[in-house]
């Protein structure tokens, strides 16, 4: 188990953040460009994670007119989701440590506090305002943020190094003396 003083243990397995665009392209488009991040998913060594308003957003924007969903796919598609992901609280955490960047997009802050809940964690998104927040929150929180194209550029090795990287980083947030 990984834990850290700021985080609740999770599996060694690197946890993962999917934004809903990548959802919708995983689970709405069954996108092939995302198709090798799906069966990661489904056999590991992988584990994707949701938090209570990220998977509200996910609910409110499967009800979008423009998917033209009627409720009984709406609930097969969350149903996926929940079946996939795993839920992961971040309502009681206080960061310790670098303080979380704003998002230009409110929205998107969701995505960034669950992230930075998560030990060692990479955000998988296409959003260009996350995106721009890689290098920083990387360097200063531990946490990768990557588009799902680089995200399917990675081998396990480079996933193994990344992960490596990442729990040192938290290591050294949590442990300042280190």
């Amino acid at each position: 188990m990984i834990a850290s003083a700021d985080a609740p243990a999770v599996s060694d397995e690197l946890p993962l953040v999917l934004d809903t665009n990548v959802c919708l392209d995983l689970f709405l488009f069954a996108d092939s460009a995302v198709a090798g991040l799906h069966e990661q998913l489904r056999r590991g060594p992988f584990r994707a994670y949701y938090s209570g308003e990220t998977r509200e957003e996910w609910r409110r924007v499967l009800g979008y007119a423009v998917w033209k969903l009627d409720e009984h796919r709406q609930q097969c598609l969350l149903d996926e989701f929940d079946g996939l992901l795993a839920r992961h609280s971040v309502d009681d955490l206080r960061p310790k440590g670098p303080t979380l960047p704003t998002c230009r997009d409110p929205d998107d802050q969701k995505f960034l506090q669950l992230a930075a809940a998560l030990p060692a964690c990479v955000l998988i998104s296409k959003d260009r305002d996350l995106l721009k927040l890689a290098r920083s929150c990387r360097r200063k929180l531990s946490f990768a943020i990557v588009s799902p194209g680089a995200w399917a550029a990675v081998d396990s090795a480079a996933a193994d190094a990344l992960y490596a990287e990442l729990r040192q980083r938290r290591h050294a947030i949590a442990n300042p003396g280190f």
